[in-house]
Formats: C-alpha cells, structure tokens, sequence
C-alpha cells in the first residue's frame, strides 16, 4: 500500500487556510450556537470519520406545489426554444457516421472481393 505524505510546510498552509475560511463563514453567518471552545487542527488527529459528529442539518424535502408567478412564467418562455423541430443527439450523429462507413466499405467491396 503506497500512502503519500504531504510536505509540512504545504499542509500548514492548508490548515492556515481552512481556519481562515472557517473564520469568513462564521463571521458571515454568525455564531454556530456551539461554545466558544476552539477547535484546533493539527496533523496528528487519527480520528476516524465513524468518530467525528456530522454538524449538517437534516433538511426535509418539501413536495408541496410551487406557486409560479407571471415574471417567473415570462422568463422561462424566454429561454424556451419558440422553434420545436426535432434535434439531432450525439447519438444519431455517431450511428449516421458508423453507417456511412459501412456502406462506403460495402461500395469499395462490392466488386466481389473478399473483406479479410
């Protein structure tokens, strides 16, 4: 098992910049209503992740109807193609090449010679 190691100094530099962003976040959302203890990380953490409490809110799906106002309905026709013709996929563009090649093969054999 070939495990790689990162350089000391890069993996300061990471987690420079991971308290930075946690820094940002915190100071843009506020306070998590956690306690103000410091979670500090270093390099020598060998927890496992079955160890480490997931913090993520469980957020529930909500099927109910949405309401779609006449501006929303007006943008989403503006994007709407007004042309409805049939358009041609990836797929069809490969198969029409495959099948151009076979028959081109099949004119070029035509002249009772064997494919080999």
């Amino acid at each position: 098992q070939d495990d790689e190691y990162i350089d000391g100094n890069l993996s300061k530099s990471i987690l420079r910049q991971a308290r930075q962003q946690a820094a940002e976040l915190e100071g843009e959302f506020g306070a998590t209503g956690k306690s103000k203890s410091e979670h500090k990380l270093s390099i020598e953490d060998d927890l496992d992740d079955d160890e480490v409490e997931d913090d993520l809110e469980i957020q529930k799906y909500d099927d109910s109807e949405v309401k779609v106002d006449d501006s929303d309905d007006l943008a989403v026709r503006m994007f709407m193609s007004k042309d409805c013709a049939p358009r041609r996929t990836i797929a069809d563009l490969i198969m029409g090449k495959i099948t151009e090649k076979k028959t081109e093969i099949d004119t070029q054999f035509s002249d009772n010679t064997e494919m080999m």
